[in-house]
């Protein structure tokens, strides 16, 4: 795990070196929302979310890739990916995208939307892939609602002096 890496929310409002206790308030990892139930309540309409909802964040998609300068060769994950626009919008920059997600029904979608990208289905804080495997890790409304364990995997496979942005809903 990296120390301490650069953490710029979106729009970049606040710019660093921050250690990663100074990103949260503490473990709030038992108080959130079930991993396995979160996953059945956003995949129980996962087709609307597709076609409806998650198009109203594209703007803020383009700006978030744009802010990280992500282009030809840079590899990117979504955690929370649900399904996957954003990183569909990463691979139509020419990079290399992945996503995770707790809602299976919501990652067909985004594997049928973009083949050429890897999604999995996997908790945040119990991420499958190597250490420093990313350029930028992204999370849309997804890391608010984890604790310090998930933090530590974004960190994990982050490269070094690679981005972590995270919106949250307000943000959007």
């Amino acid at each position: 795990m990296h120390n301490s890496t650069e953490f710029r929310p979106l729009f970049g409002l606040h710019t660093g070196t921050y250690r990663l206790t100074s990103i949260l308030t503490g473990d709030l990892s038992g108080d959130g929302m079930d991993w396995e139930k979160s996953g059945q309540s956003w995949g129980a309409r996962g087709r609307d979310w597709a076609d409806r909802q998650e198009r109203l964040g594209i703007n803020a998609f383009s700006m978030v890739l744009a802010h990280t300068g992500v282009r030809y060769g840079t590899k990117i994950l979504d955690i929370a990916c649900g399904s996957g626009l954003a990183v569909d919008r990463a691979i139509a920059l020419d990079a290399h995208g992945a996503g995770v997600d707790a809602s299976e029904a919501l990652l067909e979608i985004a594997r049928e939307r973009t083949p050429s990208a890897h999604f999995v289905r996997s908790p945040m804080d119990a991420l499958t892939f190597e250490d420093e495997s990313f350029d930028v890790v992204v999370s849309f409304t997804g890391l608010q609602f984890c604790g310090e364990s998930a933090f530590s995997e974004a960190f994990r496979v982050m490269k070094s002096g690679a981005t972590l942005e995270r919106s949250c809903g307000t943000d959007m």
